[in-house]
């Protein structure tokens, strides 16, 4: 069996009051990384995959931690660096 994941996530919607005042804290905890362009953002764009049985999407939908993720990833319309 594989090692557990260190990721977890929780999305949650916020509003624009809190949109700023995060704005102004987050530098003072954290860096950008190295995919920001212009304007200290990045447009990530992803395509994924599943078998002929839906595997991917069915595990996801039962939650299953430990599953398999293929998909094409490409950062700021950027063509020459594409990871799989």
């Amino acid at each position: 069996m594989g090692e557990a994941r260190g990721r977890h996530e929780l999305k949650h919607y916020i509003n624009y009051a809190d949109v700023l005042q995060l704005r102004s804290r987050l530098p003072f905890v954290a860096c950008l990384d190295e995919n920001t362009a212009e304007g200290n953002s990045y447009r990530v764009k992803s395509l994924y995959f599943d078998n002929n049985n839906d595997k991917a999407w069915k595990e996801k939908i039962d939650g299953v931690d430990d599953r398999e993720k293929f998909r094409i990833r490409l950062y700021n319309n950027d063509t020459s660096f594409i990871r799989l």
